[in-house]
């Protein structure tokens, strides 16, 4: 099959990047069997020429292909070559490449990484301070794929970046930062409690004066680190109140505009969900009961979504009577105010209703 294995990694590739999942399954299969088939130092013969190539499309391909080899052969196969790839002198854009293969390789092997972990982030050890601002981004969002990947654990593999990661949001402005912030949040699960609360206050400092841009990238980092950091058990109650980012969260994310983007919104309820944990049931249902009554029907679904959330996993104890009656005065408006007949909605007004109920005994 060597003679081949160009022109069908050619064809294949494409598929790793297809909308339909069983179409990236495929096409993962059968470069995984060419691997398999061909052996390893064929298929980076195959592959490294485009490791620099000025199409960003055919370098994720690179990546997301090479990903595939090192699960099939094993990712300790592969490491001498990421390690030269990452370090490479010749182009930034090679250093890229390598540094999304490791990306990649995190987010398709997951917790499998862990015996490789401190190997990979040598690899990327002096991409956090690259001249290039796109390889100290992509080495930023790798950081937060490992972190991800390898939680709870591998503190101790990560702990030579914390440094760097810290110096770049003090650096970095725009879609950079909401890298470092979702790097930096994503390894706050995994320190001690001492440390997790010192980098979450002063993590929340800037999440809350980011909280008010416009770009999706950084709304996401923002929704993403304000969930990790609420629903950590290690972090103090009076930390989350201190830094105010309840009444920065609900101010710049409690939206109509952010109810009409559906990633945006989910990201939103989760959050929400998390606060409840840390400042309680009361707060976050009197911000969100307003909105129950809302002129925009997806701004109701999503604050109906969030407070079905917060009282199935908590309850309404802490709620007062007056709270307890608007509640059901909000569902009820909901109930007769939608346009469109709902049954995901129906369900969450029942449950609502039924869970207010049984707490109220």
């Amino acid at each position: 099959i060597k003679p081949y294995a160009e022109k069908i990694l050619i064809v294949i590739m494409p598929l790793l990047t297809d909308e339909n999942k069983i179409a990236r399954l495929e096409g993962r299969d059968v470069i995984s069997k060419l691997s398999k088939a061909v052996g390893l130092l064929t298929m980076i013969t195959i592959l490294r020429p485009d490791l620099d190539n000025s199409d960003e499309y055919a370098r994720a391909l690179e990546s997301r292909a090479f990903a595939v080899v090192a699960n099939s052969l094993g990712i300790s196969a592969l490491i001498p070559f990421l390690r030269a790839v990452c370090r490479s002198k010749k182009s930034w854009l090679i250093r890229h490449t390598g540094t999304k293969i490791i990306q990649q390789i995190a987010i398709m092997i997951g917790s499998g990484i862990l015996p490789y972990l401190n190997q990979l982030i040598q690899c990327l050890s002096k991409n956090l301070d690259d001249e290039m601002l796109n390889v100290r981004t992509i080495t930023a969002a790798t950081v937060s794929s490992l972190a991800e990947a390898s939680a709870p654990y591998g503190y101790e593999s990560f702990e030579v970046m914390i440094e760097p990661l810290w110096r770049g949001l003090k650096n970095h402005r725009g879609k950079a930062l909401a890298q470092f912030i979702k790097g930096l949040g994503n390894l706050i699960p995994l320190m001690g409690e001492e440390n997790a609360n010192f980098y979450s206050y002063e993590l929340l400092k800037i999440v809350r004066r980011e909280s008010t841009t416009s770009d999706d990238e950084m709304k996401r980092a923002v929704l993403i680190t304000i969930e990790k950091i609420c629903a950590l058990k290690t972090i103090d109650n009076e930390l989350i109140l201190k830094s105010n980012i309840s009444e920065s969260f609900f101010k710049n994310f409690w939206s109509r505009r952010v109810a009409l983007d559906k990633k945006i919104t989910d990201l939103c309820i989760n959050a929400c969900y998390a606060l409840s944990l840390k400042i309680g049931t009361l707060e976050v249902i009197l911000a969100v009961l307003p909105s129950l009554k809302d002129e925009s029907e997806p701004f109701r679904k999503m604050s109906l979504e969030a407070s079905e959330k917060v009282l199935t996993s908590l309850g309404c104890f802490d709620l007062d009577d007056k709270t307890v009656n608007r509640l059901l005065d909000g569902l009820l408006y909901c109930f007769q105010h939608q346009h469109l007949e709902n049954k995901q909605t129906n369900s969450i007004i029942l449950n609502g209703f039924g869970n207010i109920l049984n707490n109220l005994g």
